[in-house]
């Protein structure tokens, strides 16, 4: 995604895309292996066949496991037609 949005810059010259892109890749890095370890990264929370589920962002972005986050999160929701609805999730300090 970063290559394709320094490309459509249309610099001109490939090293300097290259070189752009690279910068911004590491960039993003530093600033996810500062921030996400330090809330707590769970996003996507869902009842689903009668069981939570939801993703752990710092997982995926390979910047921290559970064991980088220990800040427990309210997860508020409601049944509508059967249904599981998330109406609120609220990180604690």
């Amino acid at each position: 995604m970063i290559t394709a949005a320094v490309a459509e810059a249309k610099f001109g010259n490939a090293a300097s895309e290259a070189f752009l892109a690279k910068a911004i890749a590491q960039r993003r890095l530093r600033i996810l292996q500062a921030f996400l370890p330090k809330v707590n990264p769970l996003v996507d929370v869902a009842i689903s066949d009668g069981r939570l589920t939801f993703r752990n962002i710092a997982v995926e972005a390979a910047v921290g496991g559970p064991e980088a986050w220990a800040r427990p999160i309210s997860v508020y929701f409601r049944r509508n037609s059967g249904r599981w609805t998330l109406v609120g999730l609220e990180r604690l300090p």
